[in-house]
C-alpha cells in the first residue's frame, strides 16, 4: 500500500498553533471593531466594550441671512445670529433658520450594510411666508456644504443640495468586511485541526 503524498507547506502552516494564534487575533480585532449599529456589534459593545459610544452626527444648523442685497449663511456664533437670538430681528435680514436632522440609520449582521438617512431642508421663519423659491434654492445651494463641514458626509450633502427626502444606500464596504471575516473564520477552524491530531 502506498504512502500517503506529504502535506504541502501551505497546508502544513495552516495547522499550526501559530496559524491559529494569528487567525484568531485576527477574527478577535475584527469583533472589537464591529460597528455598535449592527446586530453583533451591539452585543459586542453592550457586553464586552461598554464604554464605547456611537457618535451620532449633531444636526447642521445655519442662519439665513441678507445682507447687501446676496445671501448668505451665518453660524452660531456670527453677530447678525447673535441679533436674531436677542430679538432684535429684521425679516428682510433675518430670513430662515436652515436645519437638517439626518437621522441615520444603519444597519447590518457583522459589518453595516446598508445605511438610511433623511436629507430634508427645514426652514423655519418668524415671518408668516415662506422663503421664495429663488430665495429657497440658494439656501440649498449653500447649506449643503456647510452640513458637510459640520459632520454630514458628501452623500449626504449631495443628496441635500438637490431635493429633500430620505435616502437607503447599500454599504458595500460592510460586505467585502463580512466576506473577509468569513475567510478569516473558516480559516482557523481549518487551523485548528492540529489540536485533535
Amino acid at each position: 500500500m502506498a504512502d500517503a503524498p506529504p502535506p504541502t507547506r501551505s497546508r502544513s502552516f495552516l495547522c499550526t498553533p501559530l496559524a491559529s494564534l494569528v487567525l484568531g487575533g485576527l477574527l478577535l480585532a475584527d469583533v472589537l471593531t464591529l460597528p455598535a449599529e449592527s446586530t453583533a456589534g451591539a452585543f459586542v459593545h453592550e457586553h464586552l466594550r461598554p464604554e464605547i459610544h456611537c457618535d451620532a452626527i449633531r444636526p447642521p444648523m445655519a442662519y439665513l441671512v441678507n445682507e447687501g442685497g446676496a445671501l448668505r449663511l451665518a453660524s452660531f456664533d456670527d453677530p447678525v445670529a447673535h441679533a436674531y437670538r436677542s430679538g432684535q430681528s429684521d425679516p428682510e435680514v433675518h430670513r430662515a433658520i436652515l436645519t437638517c436632522e439626518p437621522g441615520v440609520i444603519s444597519t447590518g449582521f457583522w459589518a453595516i450594510t446598508r445605511t438610511s438617512f433623511d436629507h430634508t431642508m427645514v426652514v423655519r421663519r418668524r415671518a408668516d411666508e415662506p422663503l421664495p423659491d429663488e430665495e429657497l434654492a440658494k439656501a440649498r445651494e449653500l447649506f449643503a456644504p456647510f452640513a458637510v463641514e459640520l459632520g454630514v458626509t458628501p452623500e449626504m450633502g449631495g443628496l441635500l443640495s438637490q431635493d429633500d427626502g430620505r435616502a437607503s444606500l447599500v454599504r458595500w464596504e460592510g460586505y467585502l468586511r463580512n466576506a473577509g471575516s468569513l475567510v478569516v473564520g473558516l480559516g482557523l477552524l481549518a487551523s485548528l485541526r492540529w489540536v485533535v491530531r
